[in-house]
């Protein structure tokens, strides 16, 4: 599985639910926002200022905590260098062992 996440083209990204704090990244979304994965890690996408309209994030996560996924989400994000680019996110929810949702985790695939 981590060679998978490791080698993929597409980024991969786990968060937790309540805050969207960055949880893990792989290469892949790192490239693609412009970010090392040490300036993401434990940081929020909103807090840095990646998603162009926060709006939409509020909806994909309505959508998450709703239905528990979501499929081909399209949005908007900056990355470090100012470039605008267009995501495709498909993405799921995380539980616990009591069955609370807890984290998100999901692929983004640069669709620009």
């Amino acid at each position: 599985y981590r060679c998978i996440v490791e080698n993929s083209l597409d980024g991969i990204v786990r968060t937790t639910i309540e805050e969207g704090m960055i949880v893990s990244v792989n290469p892949a979304f790192c490239r693609l926002c412009e970010y090392e994965s040490e300036e993401l890690i434990g940081k929020t996408t909103l807090g840095l200022g990646i998603w162009m309209n926060p709006e939409k994030r509020e909806e994909m996560d309505a959508v998450l905590k709703k239905k528990g996924t979501i499929r081909d989400f399209k949005f908007d994000i900056r990355t470090k260098s100012g470039i605008i680019k267009t995501f495709s996110f498909t993405g799921w929810v995380i539980y616990d062992n009591k069955g609370v949702p807890v984290e998100t985790e999901g692929i983004y695939r640069d669709i620009t």
